[in-house]
């Protein structure tokens, strides 16, 4: 079994580098920019100390969101962290995986909830800011499980190392 540290669901948001005069609506919250992290920033792990800041997800809730398919628990997880924060999400595009999510929020289509671990895999930067959720629902644990008694493989051995490898980060 491999364990993760508390790590946080991370709210990218779009910045208007890219279109200002097409997505002036989605600029950044001048209130909420202390508490903005980059994509450096979460690669090294600056918004797991537990002194970054947080921010609640209510002050989006009239923000357009992207979230993954209602079959998803990841769309399980965002509808409740909003519910949690009283309101339901205003879902503008329901996707298949998080790192499309992720690149439809960079060129401005709207914000979406996602683990630090997209970021940190990622093979180039969107043009957002992150925040990180004030819940104490924002973490989860990541496994690698197999039957007991049974024969492991060497490429069971390998992945498993290479998993503890990638997520020890």
């Amino acid at each position: 079994m491999i364990r993760r540290p508390r790590s946080s669901t991370l709210f990218p948001y779009p910045t208007l580098s890219r279109s200002p005069n097409f997505f002036a609506s989605m600029g950044i919250k001048k209130d909420l920019l202390p508490a903005a992290f980059t994509a450096d920033e979460i690669r090294r792990g600056v918004h797991l100390d537990p002194a970054a800041p947080s921010v609640s997800l209510s002050s989006f809730a009239k923000a357009p969101f992207l979230l993954l398919r209602p079959e998803t628990i990841a769309y399980e997880r965002a509808v409740r962290l909003c519910a949690q924060n009283g309101f339901a999400p205003n879902i503008r595009l329901q996707l298949d995986q998080l790192a499309t999510a992720y690149r439809s929020c960079g060129a401005g289509l709207g914000i979406t909830l996602l683990s630090d671990t997209v970021v940190r895999m990622s093979d180039h930067d969107e043009p957002v800011v992150f925040y990180k959720l004030d819940s104490d629902d924002v973490s989860r644990d990541i496994a690698v499980m197999w039957k007991k008694k049974r024969y492991v493989s060497k490429a069971m051995e390998e992945f498993t190392k290479l998993a503890v490898e990638m997520f020890a980060k």
